[in-house]
């Protein structure tokens, strides 16, 4: 048996490390680097989320220079718009809409047809998105006769004619409509914002006779079977040492002994006292603060915040530990009006000691006033 495991734990190495050395620029380094991107994106959304706005900013553009020299890969193009719209969103936080406008531009240059997800991102931020989509978007009608014809632009296919293509960004394309036995028809056309451009081609058929020669592989039929096998074979080799690397965790495996399970327990603190949200000045913000004298290490936090408000739209709610981060956003300018309450659990305090006063700040965008009410944390320990 001693035998046996050793020689299986050979073979896994010398099979890992044959596909370490013969992968295209190496797996250790691709490792390393997806490791530095989610540290970065990591770092840039905890910026964020504590209200450092200027190294949130930085840390998103350093980010979309490293994607933008690896756009090719389809992954990395779609973390790269997903860096941008966050990037809007900071800009637009901290109201430099011009930047935030120059932003989505270029994410809707990339992607004309990107959707931002109204369960993230507010409803002032979405407006804005959707008023650069309408300066940046038009649309093209293309018919032919006769009709099902190819349409492509720049290259790439759109579909058969009648075809109606939605979503373009502004700017000029080559259009190309073919059919089998009729003469391409290639032309330059403008898209223009907030319009539907219309083109209809009549296309010309080959003179009679002109032989129409469809595309074939001048491949080798033997060289084309190597080719749909490969695939195959990866799949195989992709088997086998999943199948070995099972085995020689089962051979090492150790009974462990389950540590002994710690019971949760909790308590309750709240602060009672109204305090008027006042109406939007630079540097004004409502805080409420909920002082704890337990020294416990919290495991989650359950929150609960009554506000009396007539536009919620307007509030940016957060709590935080007075001196230390994180701070926690439980409310994000989201539609709401009236008497309310925002409640919910969170683990970010997950480590964080209990003993110390507590923060609940309300940051208001406008000119309308509303009241702090009732608000509590139940701490959650485990002993």
């Amino acid at each position: 048996m001693h035998a046996n495991k050793w020689t299986v734990a050979a073979t896994i190495v010398v099979f890992i490390w044959s596909l370490i050395c013969c992968s295209p620029g190496g797996l250790v380094a691709q490792s390393a680097e997806n490791q530095e991107i989610t540290r970065m994106l990591k770092e840039a959304e905890e910026a964020y989320q504590n209200g450092n706005f200027v190294l949130a900013i930085e840390k998103y553009q350093k980010l979309i220079e490293l994607f933008n020299s690896k756009r090719e890969l389809a992954k990395v193009k779609q973390d790269l718009l997903q860096t941008m719209g966050n990037l809007a969103l900071t800009y637009f936080t901290i109201r430099e809409n011009e930047k935030a406008e120059k932003q989505l531009i270029d994410l809707l240059r990339i992607n004309p047809n990107y959707v931002l997800d109204p369960e993230i991102f507010p409803p002032r931020f979405l407006e804005l998105f959707n008023k650069v989509q309408r300066i940046s978007l038009g649309k093209l009608n293309v018919t032919s006769a006769p009709i099902g014809a190819e349409i492509s632009l720049n290259g790439n296919p759109v579909g058969k004619s009648p075809q109606t293509v939605e979503k373009l960004f502004k700017g000029s394309y080559e259009l190309k409509v073919e059919l089998t036995g009729y003469k391409p028809v290639a032309k330059q056309i403008d898209i223009a914002p907030e319009a539907a451009t219309v083109e209809t081609i009549t296309l010309e058929k080959t003179e009679r006779g002109s032989p129409i020669v469809e595309k074939t592989s001048s491949q080798p039929l033997s060289e084309a079977k190597k080719k749909k096998r490969f695939p195959l074979l990866v799949v195989i080799i992709g088997g086998v040492a999943a199948i070995a690397v099972a085995a020689f965790l089962l051979l090492n495996k150790k009974e462990e002994t389950p540590p002994e399970e710690q019971t949760e327990k909790d308590f309750l603190v709240q602060n009672n006292d109204k305090i008027e949200i006042t109406p939007a000045n630079v540097g004004v913000l409502t805080r409420k603060i909920i002082s704890v004298p337990h020294q416990k290490i919290i495991s989650r936090i359950r929150y609960k915040i009554n506000i009396e408000h007539p536009a919620w739209e307007e509030l940016m709610v957060t709590i935080n530990k007075q001196g230390q981060v994180p701070v926690h956003p439980v409310w994000n300018r989201q539609p709401r009006s009236g008497l309310g309450t925002i409640d919910g659990e969170t683990d970010v305090f997950k480590g964080v000691q209990t003993e110390g006063e507590w923060v609940i700040t309300v940051e208001n965008f406008k000119l309308n006033s509303g009241r702090l009410l009732e608000c509590s944390l139940q701490f959650f320990y485990k002993e």
